[in-house]
């Protein structure tokens, strides 16, 4: 079920309504949005030849940490480069 469940939402049609129904930019770049304006057409069209942010990269304990440092260095409770140090040791742990 889970399966079919992420084919559904992940299929051309349901991409195609949740462009169209919530105004958001869908990983399909086959998904007509040239009425989404030029911003909207830029970033389709960068799809393609785009590179995984950096998070896609990292080991979950990293992300994990990236979650609680983003909020501590919100609230100012860690600096910048303390944040920047955790995270470096994190990923070399993995």
């Amino acid at each position: 079920m889970a399966v079919d469940l992420v084919r559904s939402l992940t299929s051309t049609e349901a991409l195609k309504a949740f462009h169209a129904d919530a105004d958001a930019i869908a990983a399909d770049a086959t998904i007509d949005v040239s009425q989404g304006g030029p911003v909207v057409a830029t970033i389709v069209s960068e799809l393609r030849g785009g590179k995984p942010a950096l998070h896609v990269a990292l080991f979950s304990k990293t992300l994990d940490l990236m979650g609680r440092l983003s909020q501590q260095l919100l609230s100012g409770s860690v600096t910048v480069d303390e944040v920047v140090k955790q995270l470096a040791a994190s990923d070399q742990v993995g």
